[in-house]
């Protein structure tokens, strides 16, 4: 299949020569018009008054004169021919189907500082490490007009090393650590299988503003950086924690319709509204309950020349169920009977704002989630005996930023440093929860391709002292 760059070029040129061509023949027929003919024509007989010589002039060289007039007819032909060439041209290159493969990875350097004695000694890194976070990778399509696809793929060497399970010699534990080596048979070769995650993966239906449809799994439309989630994109190296937790579902498989109203000049109004499966423990395989979880965001944006300010909000409203199955009988019939081993529904609000002016930039997101369940499951050993409470979950993060103003000397370089604040509380029933993160950080972009980065971030739980350590981070993002 020809690549969306090569037909795009093709189309281009295309349209160039029909342009010519049409250039050329509007100018024959400018010279043909202006010079008569005179060229072919000879010179009038003399005749005894000025109106027989125009008649004597006329019927000489009438031939002439109804030849010329075909010729006249033939190129208008031309004209039209080569006019609807241009335009069909230009609506290929407006409207362009074919595939377009992009993506980025990113690479980390990490060191954590914790406190001799602390919880976080023993739960963060032993050690600076060299870590290859995400790689990305998107397929476009363009379809028709109007209707497009894309899928996004992250590959990752998880879940080479994870832990599945700390020692704890009080209750019989032993250690387990993921080891996902493999060998291959015929080769003898050893090599370590990695992992695929499916980021999004639908269908685009854009048929007019106000109005347009998805369908699949599709990224959840709340915040600033759950949507423009790539690394070379963020200014941060992390995402907000309330991305990391999952307090709000990433993506969501299911339908969402979604449009843009202006009511007013650089000012837009946009709309979206989400029907999914909501969570489970198999959401992007089979819903478990009959209450598909529901959602809407409006969001109001100014575009100026110089100021652009745009502030939104998403509500979502879903259950969770988890069931068992158990067979009840063989003979004479078999028979499976079907237990719900946990339901909740949770209430979402997420809150946005940006704000971007004269190379400053002032962001924020909130997020506040209200689990209450129906059937409660026990709590884990974490978190002490008895069956999980209601609980409520609040996360949030202010960031400043500055571009230095630069470009007489960087030319299309910049510079940002940035300074945020970040809480977190992913159940208020646990103190330990509560957690204050500061972040003072710099980001360096030599293209628009690379981002280079780094950061200091010193985490802290407000009700325990000895739960703190500075993370000192170092990335490179790359786009491609």
């Amino acid at each position: 299949m020809m690549s969306l760059t090569h037909r795009l070029s093709h189309t281009r040129r295309a349209s160039a020569l029909a342009r010519m061509i049409l250039a050329g023949l509007c100018g024959t027929l400018i010279t043909l018009r202006l010079s008569g003919g005179s060229a072919e024509t000879s010179e009038p007989p003399e005749a005894a008054s000025e109106a027989e010589a125009i008649k004597a002039f006329k019927a000489n060289n009438q031939s002439k004169f109804d030849s010329l007039e075909t010729r006249f007819e033939d190129f208008d032909g031309q004209l039209e021919e080569l006019e609807l060439t241009l335009l069909e041209s230009q609506e290929l290159e407006e409207t362009d189907t074919g595939i377009e493969i992009y993506g980025f990875f990113d690479v980390l350097f990490l060191k954590a500082f914790s406190k001799k004695g602390s919880l976080l000694e023993g739960l963060a890194w032993p050690s600076s490490t060299f870590i290859l976070q995400n790689l990305n990778l998107y397929f476009a399509g363009q379809m028709t007009r109007t209707l497009s696809s894309i899928v996004e793929l992250r590959f990752t060497f998880r879940p080479l090393g994870d832990e599945r399970q700390f020692e704890f010699s009080q209750l019989g534990l032993a250690y387990d650590r993921l080891d996902t080596e493999v060998d291959d048979q015929l080769s003898n070769e050893h090599f370590r299988l990695g992992g695929v995650v499916i980021e999004r993966a639908h269908v685009t239906w854009e048929p007019i503003d106000f109005f347009n449809l998805i369908a699949g799994y599709y990224l959840t439309p709340y915040g600033i950086w759950n949507v423009e989630h790539g690394s070379p994109v963020r200014l941060s190296i992390r995402p907000p924690y309330m991305q990391i937790s999952h307090v709000v579902p990433l993506a969501q498989l299911g339908v969402m319709a979604y449009g843009r109203f202006f009511p007013a000049a650089r000012t837009y109004l946009d709309y979206v509204v989400t029907v999914s499966n909501g969570r489970g423990p198999m959401d992007t395989i089979m819903d478990l309950d009959e209450n598909k979880a529901v959602g809407l965001k409006l969001k109001l944006s100014y575009n100026g020349n110089d100021v652009k300010l745009a502030a939104g909000g998403y509500g979502y409203i879903g259950d969770y169920t988890d069931i068992k199955r158990a067979v009840t009988s063989v003979f004479p019939s078999f028979g499976v009977r079907q237990e719900v081993t946990e339901n909740y529904t949770e209430y979402l609000g997420a809150f946005d704002f940006l704000l971007r002016a004269y190379g400053w930039r002032l962001q924020a997101e909130y997020v506040w989630r209200l689990t209450r369940y129906s059937l409660r499951p026990p709590r884990d050993q974490m978190h002490g005996p008895g069956y999980q409470p209601d609980y409520l979950s609040i996360f949030g993060y202010g960031l400043l930023a500055y571009t230095l103003p630069l470009e007489r000397w960087l030319d299309q370089k910049t510079i940002t440093t940035f300074v945020s604040l970040e809480y977190s509380n992913l159940d208020e029933t646990v103190d330990l929860n509560t957690t204050l993160m500061p972040i003072l950080g710099i980001n360096f972009k030599p293209s628009e391709y690379v981002a280079l980065k780094l950061e200091a971030a010193y985490i802290h739980t407000i009700h325990d002292d000895s739960f703190r350590s500075w993370i000192l981070t170092a990335q490179l993002a790359v786009a491609f």
